[in-house]
C-alpha cells in the first residue's frame, strides 16, 4: 500500500514540475488609453498647388491634429488668414498660428490645427546662434487640449536648415527647456533639417521617443522622390505613450517639397 502510495505522489510531483510557471502561457495586457491621430507637414507656404491642395492632403488622412511648418499668413505668396483658411477647408473647426518672425508683406511660422478646443496656447521663440544671412529665428508651439477625459499637449517646430549644426542643436536645447516641466505627455511635430544619423536628431531622442516604429521613420524630404527623413512625430516621456502606428503619405507627392507623416499614439491612462 505504502509503494502505490509513493508512486501516486511521485506521478503527482512529475505533473507540477512539467507545468512550470516557463509553461503557462502569459496573457498579454493591452495598454489602456485614449487614441490620437496626428500629423506633421511642412507645406512650402502652399507654393506648389495651392491653399486648397494642402487641405485635401489633410482631409484624405483626417487626422485630429496636424503641426504645419513653412506657413505664411497674409504674404505675397499667401494673401490671407492661412489657419483660417485651412480650418474653413479642412472642418477642423481649431488653429493657432505660431509666428516666428515678420516678412517683407506678413508674417511666416508654424501651424497647428485641430478637431479640439485649446485648453492653452503658446508660443516659444527659437533663436539662432550664427549672424549669416540666411539665418532665422524659428519657433515652437505648444497647445494643450482634452480627448475623451485625457489632457495633454501638442506641438510644432521648425529648425534651421542651414548645413552647420550650431543653430539646430541649440533651439533643440531650447525645446527642451521649454518642455521639461510639463506634467503631461506631449506630442512634438517637426521639421528637424535633420536626418537620424545628424547631431540635431541624436540630440533631440535624448528627451523625445521618435514615433518610427522598428527604427524606420521613411523618408519624407523631396517630392516626388524623396531622399532622406527629416520630418518627425515624436513623444515624451517614453512611459507615457505608445505608437499604434506611423506612416508616410507618398500618395501626396506634389502639394509640396516634403511628405506628411502620420501617426497614431496611444496615451495611456
Amino acid at each position: 500500500m505504502k509503494t502505490k502510495n509513493i508512486r501516486i505522489w511521485s506521478f503527482l510531483l512529475f505533473l507540477m514540475i512539467g507545468c512550470s510557471k516557463s509553461d503557462v502561457p502569459v496573457q498579454e495586457v493591452t495598454p489602456v488609453g485614449v487614441s490620437v491621430k496626428t500629423m506633421t507637414y511642412n507645406m512650402y507656404a502652399a507654393q506648389k498647388k495651392g491653399i486648397e491642395a494642402i487641405a485635401d492632403v489633410i482631409k484624405r488622412n483626417d487626422p485630429d491634429l496636424v503641426g504645419l511648418q513653412e506657413v505664411e499668413v497674409n504674404s505675397t505668396n499667401q494673401n490671407f488668414d492661412t489657419g483660417r483658411k485651412l480650418s474653413e477647408l479642412t472642418g477642423m473647426p481649431y488653429y493657432y498660428f505660431v509666428k516666428a518672425r515678420n516678412l517683407d508683406k506678413g508674417e511666416y511660422g508654424n501651424l497647428i490645427l485641430s478637431k479640439f478646443p485649446f485648453d492653452e496656447k503658446k508660443t516659444y521663440e527659437l533663436g539662432v546662434l550664427t549672424s549669416e544671412t540666411n539665418a532665422y529665428i524659428r519657433a515652437l508651439g505648444i497647445v494643450k487640449l482634452n480627448k475623451e477625459g485625457q489632457d495633454f499637449y501638442f506641438s510644432v517646430a521648425h529648425l534651421d536648415h542651414l548645413s552647420d549644426n550650431a543653430n539646430r542643436l541649440y533651439q533643440v536645447d531650447l525645446i527642451h527647456q521649454y518642455t521639461k516641466d510639463l506634467t503631461l505627455p506631449i506630442i512634438l511635430s517637426t521639421d528637424l533639417n535633420a536626418k537620424p544619423s545628424e547631431e540635431a536628431f541624436k540630440a533631440i531622442i535624448k528627451w523625445f521617443t521618435p514615433g518610427c516604429l522598428n527604427g524606420y521613420c521613411g523618408f519624407t524630404a523631396g517630392t516626388p522622390k524623396p531622399d532622406g527623413t527629416i520630418d518627425y512625430l515624436m513623444f515624451a516621456p517614453a512611459d507615457a505613450v505608445m505608437t499604434q502606428t506611423y506612416d508616410v503619405d507618398y500618395s501626396s507627392y506634389s502639394q509640396s517639397d516634403h511628405f506628411p507623416v502620420i501617426a497614431n499614439f496611444l496615451i495611456k491612462n
